[in-house]
């Protein structure tokens, strides 16, 4: 069944990552390894395509994609 309006997303990971993310999760009070992931997602949008953000992103957020992906059309922070 379709939510109106939304898309899902199916990624594979290697188990070791996958327990690495649930102990994050735990740490850190997660709900669920899905709330990490969707967070993730908006952090990203916002530090690539940050015209439908008010609030500003982070430089280091910034800096961790452009240094991470070589991506040069990431904004500079």
């Amino acid at each position: 069944m379709k939510r109106k309006g939304m898309r899902r997303i199916v990624s594979r990971i290697s188990l070791e990552k996958y327990e690495r993310l649930e102990r994050v999760r735990k740490k850190h009070g997660f709900k669920s390894i899905y709330q990490i992931v969707a967070y993730l997602i908006d952090c990203f949008l916002r530090a690539t395509d940050p015209r439908e953000y008010e609030d500003p992103v982070h430089d280091e957020i910034k800096l961790m994609f452009r240094e991470v992906a070589g991506w040069s059309d990431c904004p500079s922070p």
